[in-house]
């Protein structure tokens, strides 16, 4: 019972921790709900292999993440979510796919959560 009232508390927060040490920050509106990406406290640089590495790992995580908060918070509409910037297009599209499955997979309403090409959701 615990666990589930914490759930529910948790789900009206903005800011969502992950388990890398990144976190989510969900900033519903009118006409859109806006999700950005942060690293947090996950340690790397984007100018090394190793940043890149880390941030597709977060963004990967994230995409997770973002299915299971949509669908918790019962958001739908135009979802635009800013990811962490990678330069890998096999990386980039290897999140825009994580999207897609996570969508299909939480079996979103239409016209919600569907994956639109890099960093948006729509």
């Amino acid at each position: 019972m615990v666990e589930i009232e914490s759930e529910i508390a948790a789900a009206l927060e903005p800011k969502v921790e992950l388990h890398s040490g990144a976190w989510l920050l969900f900033e519903p509106g009118q006409t859109l709900t806006a999700v950005d990406v942060n690293s947090g406290t996950a340690q790397g640089s984007a100018a090394s292999s190793n940043g890149e590495r880390l941030w597709l790992k977060i963004n990967l995580e994230a995409a997770k993440e973002i299915a299971r908060q949509l669908r918790l918070r019962h958001i739908g509409g135009i979802i635009v979510v800013d990811f962490i910037d990678v330069k890998d297009a096999m990386a980039r599209r290897q999140v825009s796919e994580t999207c897609a499955r996570r969508r299909r997979k939480i079996g979103s309403r239409a016209g919600s959560a569907a994956c639109r090409g890099w960093g948006w959701w729509r």
